[in-house]
């Protein structure tokens, strides 16, 4: 589905700041990858260059096939209508001042065609917001009047409203606690298997990827210094900085890490 090949995101200066140095990662069709590493580490360039928000120096960049490198015109447009990025803090990427079944509307318009104030804009919006599990109480509130986990699941409706094959979430549960944290990866989950998209999960919380990826990439000050499975980078991690990362995960006895089949089974 996604595909990056030696990519190289360079910040202008002075001096020039290269953030990822020759970068390959794929993103199988139907599979969520998980990217993990410290702050700071290149994540989020990642994101944003495979989103087109930030330009690539060098390399390539394939969705589905078509290269999506630095788009522009049919090439952009075809790349927001299969690839969606939600980001970290929904509070930011919301407009304060519209109704948050507006802001879906408002995504379902562009998707469509259709008139923002058309009968059927405002059904979608309502259905999608239904499926992330916002209750109907909510859907006439503006931004400031819902809780973090709201937010998050109204920007996962928005995305989810141009139906893409590839969603980008970058660590969309940071700002939740345990409890929010845990019920929005289940509707990631629940989301995947309805819907059959493709996840690129960015994070530095370990135990946030080890329950949603099947595959894993390991960054640290731009590179990439590990990847497989899921159970083969945290079950038999072969690099000096993923055992130090995994090491420092705390633990309250006995295995640090389940199978991921265990962990989807309970």
């Amino acid at each position: 589905m996604l595909e990056l090949e030696n990519v190289e995101v360079t910040y202008p200066g002075p001096p020039p700041f290269t953030a990822v140095k020759g970068i390959n990662l794929s993103v199988p069709t139907g599979s969520t990858v998980g990217l993990v590493g410290e702050s700071g580490s290149g994540k989020s360039s990642i994101a944003r260059a495979a989103i087109g928000l930030t330009p690539v120096t060098k390399g390539r960049i394939t969705l589905d096939g078509q290269d999506v490198t630095n788009p522009k015109g049919k090439s952009l447009r075809y790349l927001r209508g299969r690839a969606q990025l939600v980001f970290q803090d929904p509070h930011a990427s919301l407009n304060p001042r519209m109704e948050i079944a507006m802001a879906v509307q408002e995504a379902v318009s562009v998707a469509t065609g259709k008139r923002l104030n058309s009968r059927e804009c405002a059904d979608a919006a309502l259905d999608l917001l239904d499926k992330v599990g916002v209750p109907k109480a909510a859907m006439r509130r503006y931004p400031h009047q819902l809780s973090g986990g709201q937010l998050q699941r109204v920007s996962i409706a928005r995305a989810l409203a141009l139906e893409p094959s590839l969603m980008i979430l970058d660590e969309v549960t940071a700002s939740l606690d345990v409890s929010v944290q845990a019920r929005i990866l289940n509707l990631l989950r629940q989301l995947q298997r309805e819907l059959d998209v493709s996840m690129l999960y960015i994070s530095h919380d370990l135990s946030v990827i080890r329950y949603l990826a099947d595959h894993v990439y390991v960054m640290r000050h731009g590179e990439m210094v590990e990847a497989g499975t899921a159970d083969q980078v945290f079950d038999a991690p072969q690099q000096e900085y993923t055992q130090a990362l995994l090491s420092a995960v705390p633990t309250l006895g006995g295995s640090r890490w389940r199978s991921r089949h265990d962990l989807v089974a309970g």
